[in-house]
């Protein structure tokens, strides 16, 4: 079975061209399991990096960022 990176890269590059809409949509459905599964645990871990943060800084700072990365960018240009 091929690495979920590959998958995921696959379903992002997804295209009908020449399937007909039932495979594309087969095809579709297939690939976006593997998406779904990473995209939950990007969120799962941008949770528990906010939540280990200290509640003053978790709750009044980074509550509307969605990822780490976001706050490492706030983190800098402070």
């Amino acid at each position: 079975m091929m690495a979920q990176s590959v998958l995921i890269r696959h379903f992002a590059e997804l295209v009908q061209g020449e399937m007909s809409i039932a495979e594309y949509a087969r095809k579709f459905e297939e690939l976006a399991r593997y998406w779904y599964a990473s995209v939950v645990i990007v969120l799962k871990r941008n949770e528990k990096f906010i939540k280990g943060l200290k509640p003053e800084l978790a709750n009044a700072t980074f509550s509307h960022l969605r990822y780490s990365s976001d706050i490492i960018v706030v983190m800098d240009l402070r």
